[in-house]
């Protein structure tokens, strides 16, 4: 039976696969970058990652070689979705930069290190059964961690200068409010990255543990939320926003 962690985590996949494919598809239509990496990471990185890592996890799903490929496919993804999130951060709050773009290819070659030292060491089923820290792999949890909250802080700047000129009446408070809310999902699902690094860096599956499992609940659905709110908001969460954007200009 799933406890509140597994269903948390679930909401936080639901959202990014559902999210990601849409800003896919608009990207199909507007034919630019941010778009697009921004879904490609939404998708491989919050969705596809988290379902091979929930199979690979799984004693009943697949025997030990499917449960070794499928945390293999899932490194995979997650080093694709998170560079494909740090060149939306590059293009979006740093364009021209060539100290970003020298950092995300660092980021890269650094994630592409570790798992090729993860699969000469102890190898990927450790991994999935909690055998071994697979530090390597926490490294590269890290690495994560790192980029979520590098786009976190540079949406939160952003979002401030947005708010000022919001209350100048310069700029909508819907678009601030959405800056904010990507903001704050980036900011929790980093957190998620770190906790999962150290806790089972110290062995162990967090998502067992009465401690743990109700705390990755609440981020998972935190970050559900704040990012179906920040990409497709409903019209009366659109609504509400202005107004209370109105009043507290009055």
């Amino acid at each position: 039976m799933a406890g509140p962690g597994e269903l948390g985590i679930a909401a936080f996949i639901l959202a990014s696969l559902v999210v990601g494919s849409r800003l896919i598809l608009l990207a199909r239509r507007t034919r630019c970058l941010p778009e697009l990496a921004l879904g490609v990471g939404l998708f491989t990185l919050g969705g596809v990652d988290y379902l091979l890592n929930m199979a690979a996890r799984s004693e009943a799903l697949l025997p030990d070689a499917g449960r070794a490929l499928a945390m293999i496919a899932a490194v995979h993804c997650g080093a694709i979705g998170i560079i494909a999130i740090a060149v939306f951060t590059t293009r979006v709050f740093h364009p021209g930069s060539r100290i970003a773009a020298a950092l995300v290819g660092a980021a890269g070659l650094a994630l592409i290190a570790c798992g090729i030292a993860q699969g000469l060491t102890t190898g990927y089923l450790v991994v999935a059964t909690h055998e071994d820290p697979a530090l390597f792999i926490r490294v590269f949890n890290l690495i994560q961690a790192a980029i979520l909250a590098w786009t976190a802080v540079d949406a939160s700047r952003y979002g401030r200068k947005l708010g000022r000129r919001v209350s100048l009446g310069l700029e909508d408070p819907v678009v601030s409010d959405r800056i904010r809310l990507w903001s704050r999902a980036a900011m929790i699902a980093s957190g998620i990255y770190v906790i999962y690094a150290a806790g089972e860096a110290l062995g162990g599956d967090l998502l067992a543990s009465s401690i743990w499992n109700p705390v990755l609940a609440g981020l998972g659905f935190s970050s559900a939320t704040c990012l179906w709110l920040a990409f497709f908001p409903p019209l009366a969460y659109g609504r509400w926003i202005r107004e209370r954007s109105a009043r507290a200009t009055d």
